[in-house]
């Protein structure tokens, strides 16, 4: 069966073939050759914010694309990494090419462009087993010597 879209195609509805009626909603300015424009402009080292610009739509339906057309969801996935390979590149010739280099910019745009790969936090995850320790101040709490043992729960006279 034939998924229902906005484009005038046909579904089959098991006994005979019917148009599909518009979906409502303004027509999509979505279209497949938008994908090589997104990788293009990730080559070139462009932000998703940038190619949204580009595409004159805005994130949000960048995102909302990338959910509805896989292909669309590839090829940005591609111009992120096309992306943050440009910059690295920049950073190299940046180094050793001779010119002034502002290594501060250039950390801090990596830090928050690629942010997976260039943070500095390492978050930590601890855990602590309390239940045994819980379970042993409710014995003594129940046995009334919860007062001799931990001093914050002694009665002071009035």
């Amino acid at each position: 069966m034939t998924q229902p879209s906005n484009s005038g195609d046909t579904i089959d509805a098991g006994f005979r073939v019917v148009p599909v009626r518009n979906l409502g909603g303004r027509p999509t300015k979505y279209l497949p050759e938008m994908c090589d424009k997104v990788r293009e402009l990730g080559e070139l080292g462009k932000s998703k914010t940038q190619i949204a610009a580009s595409l004159k739509i805005t994130r949000e339906t960048l995102y909302a694309w990338c959910d509805i057309h896989p292909e669309f969801s590839d090829s940005v996935k591609v111009a992120e990494q096309l992306s943050q390979a440009w910059w690295e590149e920049q950073g190299q010739k940046g180094m050793w090419g001779g010119k002034k280099f502002n290594a501060t910019a250039f950390i801090f745009q990596m830090k928050n462009r690629f942010r997976e790969d260039y943070q500095d936090r390492v978050d930590t995850k601890h855990t602590l087993d309390v239940s045994a320790a819980f379970i042993d101040m409710l014995k003594l709490v129940s046995s009334g010597q919860a007062e001799d043992t931990i001093p914050a729960l002694k009665s002071e006279p009035a």
